[in-house]
């Protein structure tokens, strides 16, 4: 590949040293970064999704200081990893280590939280009931692929829809199994496997860490309904930040937004091209990214081939990003002069 450094600033800089002592995880990050360099990641010898073979470094680390190489293709606009891991090696991550960083509360207490009235599963049920409209009472057949405990599945299951689930972690599927969802332990294929056609499939926050995003869509439109639907929702970089309501454009640290886990990161647009790329249209979407997909039936049942992203918006991902760090530093200066100003006019 032709790679070219574009580092947004000294902050996105990789050192061992830069993982943070202080913090309360610092052991399993510690643990984690030890794996890392032991495990020996494998390097894409080109873009995972337009194949292109030009892409520029914008990020050596993540927000907790562990080693990610993040680029941004020149020819489509994806922001991913340039190493990505084996499959033993995601196996035993996401069975032993990734639910780590949720800790203080048993799986059940965690399950019961993540169950609620408006807890982040229940505003997605409720969100794709709004936008579905009376069309909701045509799903029957609920799936979701990487599913963990199944706590997306449950609101589902309490009105009366048949819900599918699949995750590699035994401890997280036991919980749901125990709440009455049916859950298998593996991956996507334990779904297909079942013979049974999904009305609406649930990916939530699962496709930025999909190894093989070729093979995954492959199976997910195996899963699919003709007239089913696809909820996707991902980390989007342009729409992460609208909670954000004082200084909106100045206080945008893509840095707390980079997760070592994570394979691609997306806009909208980008998104959009992709699925389509598998004669997959929007129905309805956000910058955040909260998406419905539903099969484009006027294009034909075969997979797409060429990715030409006509959506792509002016301004390049990469000068994006540049931007915007340029306009984070700022404020972080700002921020420091102000302290000062207040410590000194201390009585």
């Amino acid at each position: 590949m032709n790679l070219t450094k574009k580092i947004l600033s000294h902050r996105y800089i990789y050192n061992e040293k830069d993982i943070d002592t202080n913090n309360t995880r610092y052991d399993l990050l510690k643990k984690i970064n030890d794996l890392l360099k032991k495990e020996g990641r494998k390097e894409r010898a080109c873009c995972p999704i337009c194949e292109g073979l030009e892409a520029c470094i914008v990020s050596e680390r993540d927000r907790y200081g562990l080693p990610i190489t993040l680029m941004v293709c020149t020819q489509c606009g994806l922001i991913y990893s340039k190493e990505y891991f084996s499959e033993n090696f995601l196996l035993d991550y996401y069975k032993s280590v990734y639910n780590q960083f949720k800790t203080g509360k048993t799986d059940n207490q965690l399950f019961l939280e993540r169950t609620k009235l408006n807890s982040p599963s229940d505003q997605r049920y409720k969100y794709i009931k709004k936008i579905l409209g009376k069309k909701f009472n045509d799903l029957k057949i609920i799936m979701e692929p990487g599913c963990n405990d199944g706590c997306n599945l449950s609101p589902f299951l309490n009105d009366g829809k048949s819900v599918y689930g699949c995750d590699f972690d035994e401890k997280k599927t036991k919980i749901g199994i125990e709440h009455g969802i049916n859950i298998l332990t593996g991956g996507i294929e334990k779904l297909i496997d079942t013979k049974k056609k999904a009305d609406l499939i649930i990916l939530s926050n699962v496709l930025a860490h999909v190894t093989d995003l070729k093979k995954f869509m492959a199976g997910v439109k195996k899963l699919l309904n003709t007239d089913g639907y696809i909820f996707i929702e991902t980390p989007g970089f342009r729409g992460w930040w609208d909670h954000i309501r004082v200084l909106r454009q100045y206080r945008k640290n893509f840095l707390d937004f980079i997760q070592f886990e994570f394979c691609y990161i997306f806009d909208l647009s980008l998104l959009i091209t992709l699925l389509n790329s598998y004669n997959l249209k929007l129905y309805h979407g956000d910058e955040s990214i909260r998406s419905i997909f539903k099969i484009d039936e006027n294009k034909s049942g075969h997979l797409n081939k060429s990715f030409n992203n006509s959506n792509k918006i002016t301004k390049s991902n990469a000068d994006y990003l540049l931007s915007m760090e340029k306009k984070f530093l700022k404020f972080i200066s700002f921020k420091k002069k102000f302290s000062k100003i207040l410590k000194r006019n201390k009585p």
